[in-house]
């Protein structure tokens, strides 16, 4: 049995279906016939002046408008800076150049739809700031740049240019490129990390431009780095001196292998055992391949490991060499003195000290004391390469001055060298040597168990100092004070004790005696 068609349904369908199509095609109709409407330049307004060399554009929407087109002059109708650019339909524009200082800009904004463009907008115009101070280039902190193996999540760091108050970078693996960053504002901050860090063993560009409320500086040049393999290095050779070596020089330099892909090196030096007393522990000996440790002792077994690092990290199961020294290094010679000569007298006080120059020495160790091996003048020290010294100060008038001269090559030290004397041109000074005892004897026997020196007619001293072979100070008397031989209350040993008498209206007389047990 067929089924009955309702006709009077599809009637009705029919109809509405006529209808709908009928009011799109009047909408349309009436829309297609409309003209795009004229906007308005919100920044910069109309008549501004002293606007930014590196404003943006924006205004406001217009009605009936699907696209705006742009232009952009130096004269009232010209395009000699954006010509009729078409933006799209967006209401803002980023000028890709700064505009010319001290000028008055012309804009113009032609609207349009699809029934055609309104050209019958007006033209406004501005005047930019007439002068602007380069603001200062901002220089790489962190990573300097030219640097190699950066680490890939290195937080960028750069100076501050005074005056600005932004900075916006680039950032690109490859020259003028902006692949990785493109004109990023990061506000005011002089440090800045790339979200999820940059590329293994990349190469990368990049451009920081300083920028205030007049303009930005976008003359600043392009700097480079480039970034490590993001793998800790391997373990490299040390080929001098090489593995079981005997006989190494007590003074010798290490030598490896360069790894590429370290930004440094850890030297550990144990004595004797394996795991023997650190002469050197983990030290960090720099990005070279070459390293003098201080110098080993002779005859000595000694394990060396160098550990290449970078910024992942540092090699693992480096292993170290064995080495054994030879003999000791030869005393370098002493120096012979020229000036003043051992045993003169009335030298100047504003004397220079002069030495023979001693071949291959590295430098000279001076001394100069009012005692033997005293060091109140000066002490230790190191001259370099020089052969003669000038004091900054006087030398004491009427004074025995005793003065020593060591040689050293490396870390060694001459040794046993000749302690020279003369004495000062100054007052003549009291022979009192007849009154101060040569030897004593504190034995508590009654006989010559103490040391003083005997009164002196017209003559007064101020102070006696008793000093040991050392130079060290052991006891000070006053005038006619006597010595028991101890210090701080234990029996001083046998020996030669130096003393330095001072005398009023006169210099000091110096001397030694004898203490015997």
């Amino acid at each position: 049995m067929q089924q009955r068609v309702n006709y009077e349904n599809v009637g009705i369908f029919y109809c509405l279906k006529k209808l709908v199509y009928l009011s799109l095609i009047l909408s349309f109709c009436q829309s297609y016939g409309q003209a795009p409407s004229c906007t308005a330049l919100s920044l910069p307004a109309n008549g501004t002046i002293d606007v930014p060399l590196d404003v943006d554009f924006e205004w406001v929407a217009a009605a009936n408008t699907t696209k705006y087109f742009l232009t952009i002059a130096t004269s009232s109708g010209g395009t000699d800076i954006l010509d009729n650019f078409d933006v799209g339909n967006v209401t803002m524009f980023d000028l890709p150049v700064n505009l010319p200082a001290g000028s008055t800009v012309y804009v113009t904004i032609v609207t349009s739809n699809a029934s055609g463009e309104n050209t019958n907008c007006a033209e406004i115009s501005f005047t930019t700031i007439a002068t602007i101070s380069a603001l200062e280039c901002s220089e790489l902190i962190i990573p300097i740049k030219g640097t190699v193996d950066v680490p890939l999540n290195t937080i960028l760091e750069w100076t501050a240019s005074p005056g600005a108050t932004g900075y916006r970078i680039t950032i690109g693996s490859s020259s003028d490129n902006n692949d990785i960053l493109d004109n990023f504002d990061v506000g005011n901050n002089t440090s800045y990390q790339l979200p999820g860090g940059f590329s293994e063993l990349t190469s990368v560009f990049l451009n920081i431009y300083p920028y205030n409320d007049i303009g930005s500086n976008q003359t600043c040049s392009e700097m480079r780095f480039t970034t490590t393999s993001g793998q800790v290095p391997q373990c490299t050779q040390i080929i001098n001196p090489q593995d079981g070596a005997l006989l190494v020089p007590v003074n010798a330099n290490v030598t490896w292998i360069r790894d590429f892909t370290a930004t440094g090196y850890l030297m550990t030096i144990r004595k004797k055992e394996p795991d023997g007393a650190f002469i050197l522990r983990e030290e960090n000996v720099g990005n070279g391949t070459n390293y003098k440790p201080p110098n080993f002792e002779p005859r000595t077994k000694y394990f060396i490991t160098i550990i290449p690092y970078n910024a992942q990290g540092n090699a693992v199961g480096c292993q170290a060499i064995v080495i054994e020294t030879g003999d000791p290094l030869p005393l370098p010679n002493c120096a012979n003195w020229v000036l003043p000569k051992n045993g003169s007298k009335d030298v100047l006080q504003t004397t220079s000290f002069e030495w023979e120059a001693v071949t291959n020495a590295d430098g000279y160790i001076l001394t100069i004391g009012t005692s033997l091996n005293g060091t109140d003048l000066l002490d230790n020290e190191d001259l370099g390469t020089v052969t003669s010294y000038n004091l900054a100060q006087d030398l004491p008038e009427n004074t025995k001055i005793y003065v020593k001269i060591n040689t050293y090559v490396g870390d060694v030290l001459s040794e046993n060298c000749v302690i020279i004397s003369f004495t000062t041109e100054g007052p003549e000074i009291p022979d009192i040597t007849e009154n101060i005892p040569k030897f004593f004897t504190p034995n508590n026997d009654g006989i010559n168990d103490s040391w003083a020196i005997d009164s002196l007619n017209n003559i007064n001293i101020t102070s006696v100092s008793i000093f040991d072979r050392f130079g060290r100070l052991v006891k000070q008397l006053s005038s006619n004070q006597q010595w028991d031989g101890t210090f701080n209350g234990r029996d001083l040993p046998s020996d030669s004790y130096w003393y330095a008498v001072e005398l009023e209206n006169s210099s000091r007389v110096t001397g030694y005696f004898v203490l015997k047990r």
